[in-house]
């Protein structure tokens, strides 16, 4: 699910020179995952994750471990991979 990026969301992708990012919803919460691509659409690699949610009109980040326990918690669709 890709929604439209709110722009406190931009604002960090611009501050740390991101061109990427996916929304997803788990547990009722939306989420925003930001990386970057190249301009074929070949994610580059960053480090750790990290993924934001907004409360209040501000981003709170999951960082690194935070980030890789809340993606280990998601469903795995098999058939997208293929």
């Amino acid at each position: 699910m890709n929604k439209t990026i709110p722009e406190v969301i931009k604002k960090i992708m611009d501050e740390e020179e991101y061109n990427s990012c996916e929304s997803f919803e788990y547990d009722g919460v939306t989420y925003y995952s930001v990386g970057c691509v190249a301009d074929d659409g070949t994610p580059l690699p960053t480090g750790l994750p990290e993924i934001y949610t907004i409360e209040d009109g501000r981003a709170i980040g999951l960082l690194g471990d935070a980030a890789l326990d809340l993606l280990s918690k998601l469903p795995y669709d098999e058939e997208e991979d293929e």
